[in-house]
């Protein structure tokens, strides 16, 4: 007796498409959910990226508007220079413990802190002093600095008094005769053969002065003339009448010619014999 196993059942022509290799192809139906999610994906992607440029942009500007606001505001106060601030006392209650009838101490001689040279011919020039020597041990820079006067050019000086109770100050010019620098080349005097009339100015710089930018248009302003000082051939040891000079505050001085055709020039050393104070 046969036994027959019924088929399975084809589904309908139209549900099937055959591909070139004779499978039936997936329905097209199925990838289209597919395709519209990753399109909908990208959509958010650029709507958030562009919503990101557009803040980033609002940004900037904010910020380049606050920084055009602030340079075009007045500069608000700031904390005062400290150039400004006075130097502190290194005798803090001496005063009370020093007797009042003692005798007055011996002078000190001080030097001056700034050598520099103006040109009223050349009103914007600065002439700055950097003496420097290259040797087998290194770069040295020594202390001499150039002295010059002439008709148009002065020279500033700058001192600062430090020490205890000592606010009388004279302002001193030592020149050697010849002879006494005969056995020292680099202490040579040029002294024009017109005797020169030098005119010494306080003047109002309570700050250090920027050799950087001293020049005649930026020379601090003239209070008085201190003293007016005859140069003559030979050993030279002039000085200016006494005038005060506070502790911990800075001594400026300017030093010309008044004669016409006067030149004098060294450079200044603190060795013997001396040249300047």
């Amino acid at each position: 007796m046969a036994t027959y196993t019924p088929l399975l059942s084809s589904p309908p022509a139209s549900d099937v498409q055959d591909d070139e290799w004779g499978s039936p192809a997936p329905k097209r139906e199925a990838t289209q959910p597919l395709f519209s999610s990753l399109l909908r994906r990208i959509a958010e992607t650029a709507d958030r990226t562009v919503c990101f440029v557009f803040v980033a942009c609002l940004i900037s500007l904010a910020s380049l508007a606050w920084n055009i606001s602030l340079s075009l505001s007045p500069p608000l106060s700031s904390a005062p220079s400290s150039t400004r601030l006075r130097y502190p006392n290194p005798y803090i209650g001496l005063e009370h413990a020093v007797l009042t009838d003692i005798s007055p101490p011996a002078p000190i001689v001080n030097f001056p802190l700034v050598l520099a040279q103006i040109n009223s011919s050349s009103p914007k020039s600065v002439y700055l002093q950097q003496p420097r020597t290259l040797t087998t041990f290194g770069m040295i820079y020594p202390q001499e600095r150039e002295f010059f006067v002439d008709e148009k050019v002065s020279t500033i000086t700058q001192f600062r008094t430090l020490d205890f109770r000592m606010e009388r100050c004279i302002a001193v010019l030592e020149i050697p005769s010849p002879a006494d620098v005969h056995d020292f080349p680099n202490n040579t005097v040029a002294l024009s053969d017109i005797a020169p009339s030098l005119e010494i100015w306080l003047l109002d710089a309570a700050d250090d002065i920027d050799q950087h930018t001293l020049s005649w248009v930026t020379r601090p302003r003239r209070t008085r003339l201190l003293s007016t000082m005859a140069v003559r051939p030979g050993h030279n040891l002039l000085e200016s009448p006494p005038f005060t000079c506070p502790a911990r505050t800075l001594v400026t001085l300017e030093i010309g010619c008044s004669t016409p055709g006067c030149r004098l020039g060294f450079r200044q050393d603190k060795k013997s014999p001396r040249l300047g104070e």
